[in-house]
């Protein structure tokens, strides 16, 4: 899988260094040149600083562009206090010290700058590559559109936008206040005219600097342009009754490095996507500037896409979940804003009662897991194991409900590195694999043939082990596709998936680059599956699968052999009792989208149908095209038409 992202805001950044973290590939696309930098600070809340964390790679204790500020005192423009109180952990940022250190994690040979979004060619309702007004295009299996509020992505994909009125304009800066900064390190100062509607705020930024704003209805600017001359006027004029620190920012404030931002949004959009093309951040959603929701809301969408993109590979149910997930709260976020925007505009000077204009949550608690820990697991496996093959149904199943508190890795086990030299168990040759396959056959439920030893025999199982493990440098989630089509054609259609061309063509299949496969099989790949096997020998595997379940702090757990889906429920839940149980729907149709292919036990398994009811939706998929079916033994498989 190739993601293209277009657009490298704070959101785009964050979505390329998560990708990245995954294995999985992408390349970021901006439109500007690589020294602009627009925008001076920011605030953003404790669960967003979660995410900025797990980016940047630390902890409470590390270096972090962030200053924390979790209190407001709220004055009025006489320097009268109103109220103080406590506001949760939020943090101020520099906006250009933090797309810096987001960009110094992405690898420079994965941006490209100076490319304006033109429009995308299709293929069949797909996007299958993005143009650039410069001319480059550019193919992928995925689209990101992150360039921001007035998003070019977003304009192709659903048209103009309906903007609201701007009423309310706000007026940014950045001054040195060093001073300021030691008498109040983490509390954010709003004065608040008793006369009109007119607001300013400061916010420490770090030990030395300040970030202010001011909010005015936008007819209070009449007479005056946004020019830096004309915007120190109108600020001295309308502030002239605040108090001395007030005027002494507005003094040191350089206005040709402020920012004017004007006041509008749009209604929550229908769907965030459109095929396999998504957006994200200020491209997917707008609130009003009242909220300090904008970077927070950027961050958890692009944790939430990169948290599901794999290991599902399909990503309209990927979008969807997105939507749901995301709409409910920056619809609360917009509505937010826009009552914030009424109460500002149309105050009862009269009223004592002023609310704090802070968004209460950021939508985290609804995203299971993003920047909270995971169980990792280490899966060793064989491409020829037939108990691996036996518990595919409750791997999947494990992964459907839990996936977004696992990582899951898959290691190769070497399970048969000749017949001269294997020497476990009573299998000595192949009719002997052929023998058990058979009993295999009799008493399990997913299916498995044993011709494949009978006709056409495997020597070994390390050329297709070594193919995975080459395959997972290209693209961690199409190697996961790769090894169970690998499956697949071993133990449903009894190919040799030691040869040379059954493996290629299956990498083909799944959309690997054949070329650089067999390149990386010969050096990366081989090197690869051997410090597999050695991380075998350190954790003494004697049967296949092994999987060693494991978090920090706490003693590993592991299960061998075959495993009923409880066994693998109890050893995730043990060590991450806080691990969310997410739903699935069990549609079938629904189901391809997150796996390409099933067996029929599989679908019986996972979607709790009757047999008629299963049949029934079979037919219909069948009918429309939507999967194939291949035959084999009596046996069912169901594979997607489209699958890479």
């Amino acid at each position: 899988m190739k993601v293209v992202i277009i657009g490298g805001g704070i959101a785009g950044y964050s979505l390329a260094i998560l990708l990245q973290k995954k294995g999985i590939d992408f390349a970021l696309f901006e439109k500007e040149n690589k020294k602009t930098d627009k925008g001076l600070a920011f605030l953003i809340h404790e669960d967003a600083v979660a995410i900025l964390r797990e980016l940047l790679g630390t902890d409470e204790t590390d270096d972090f562009p962030g200053w924390l500020v979790n209190e407001i005192n709220l004055k009025w423009h006489t320097n009268e206090d109103i109220k103080t109180d406590g506001m949760g952990n939020w943090s101020c940022m520099k906006r250009s010290m933090l797309v810096s250190k987001l960009k110094d994690q992405i690898p420079e040979d994965k941006i490209f700058f100076e490319h304006s979004f033109s429009h995308f060619k299709y293929e069949d309702g797909k996007a299958i590559s993005v143009e650039f007004k410069n001319g480059n295009r550019v193919f992928g299996d995925v689209f990101v559109g992150a360039d921001g509020a007035k998003s070019a992505v977003r304009k192709e994909l659903f048209g103009e936008v309906d903007y609201t009125k701007v009423e309310v304009k706000e007026l940014v800066g950045l001054v040195s206040m060093e001073q300021w900064v030691k008498e109040k390190p983490q509390t954010f100062t709003k004065y608040i005219s008793s006369k009109e509607s007119l607001t300013f705020g400061v916010i420490p930024a770090n030990e030395n600097l300040v970030v202010w704003f001011m909010q005015y209805p936008i007819e209070m600017q009449m007479g005056f342009s946004d020019s830096p001359d004309s915007l120190k006027e109108f600020c001295k004029e309308v502030l002239h009754d605040f108090p001395e620190p007030v005027h002494q920012i507005i003094e040191l404030n350089k206005f040709e490095n402020s920012f004017v931002w004007y006041g509008t949004d749009f209604e929550t959009l229908k769907s965030f996507h459109k095929s396999n093309v998504v957006l994200i951040g200020d491209a997917a959603h707008m609130a009003l500037p009242f909220t300090s929701a904008g970077t927070t809301n950027a961050l958890i969408d692009a944790a939430i896409i990169a948290d599901t993109l794999f290991p599902t590979s399909n990503v309209e149910q990927v979008f969807k979940a997105y939507y749901s997930l995301r709409a409910p709260m920056v619809s609360m976020h917009l509505e937010f804003g826009r009552t914030c925007k009424n109460n500002f505009l149309n105050r009862d000077f009269s009223s004592k009662a002023i609310p704090i204009p802070l968004i209460k949550e950021s939508g985290t608690t609804i995203v299971s897991n993003v920047g909270k820990p995971k169980v990792k697991i280490l899966y060793f496996t064989d491409p020829i194991c037939s108990t691996c093959w036996m518990i595919q149904p409750q791997i999947r199943k494990l992964l459907l409900l839990y996936g977004s508190s696992i990582d899951l890795k898959y290691h190769m086990g070497g399970l048969l590195p000749s017949w001269e030299t294997y020497t476990k168990g009573r299998i000595k040759k192949p009719d002997d694999a052929a023998s058990y396959w058979k009993e295999l056959a009799e008493t399990n439920t997913m299916p498995i043939f044993s011709d494949v030893w009978e006709n056409d025999p495997l020597q070994s199982s390390y050329p297709p082990s070594i193919a995975i493990k080459a395959a997972q440098f290209q693209d961690k989630a199409k190697a996961s596709l790769f090894l169970r089509h690998l499956n697949e054609l071993v133990f449903f259609e009894s190919k040799n998936i030691s040869d040379t061309k059954v493996i290629m063509d299956a990498a083909e299949f799944v959309g690997l680059n054949v070329s650089k496969l067999i390149q990386d099989m010969e050096s990366e790949g081989e090197n690869a599956f051997n410090l597999d096997l050695e991380l075998a020998k350190e954790y003494k595997l004697k049967s296949l699968p092994t999987f060693v379940f494991s978090i920090a702090g706490k003693e590993p757990i592991i299960l061998s052999s075959y495993q009923e889906f409880e066994a693998f429920e109890s050893a995730l839940l043990t060590l991450l009792p806080s691990a969310q149980k997410h739903c699935f729907s069990k549609e079938i149709e629904d189901l391809f989208l997150n796996y390409f292919s099933y067996t029929q036990y599989e679908l019986a398994y996972l979607s709790s149908l009757s047999e008629t009811d299963l049949q029934s939706q079979l037919n219909k998929l069948l009918a429309s095209g939507f999967m194939k079916e291949i035959k084999h033994g009596g046996q069912i498989l169901y594979r997607k038409t489209n699958v890479a």
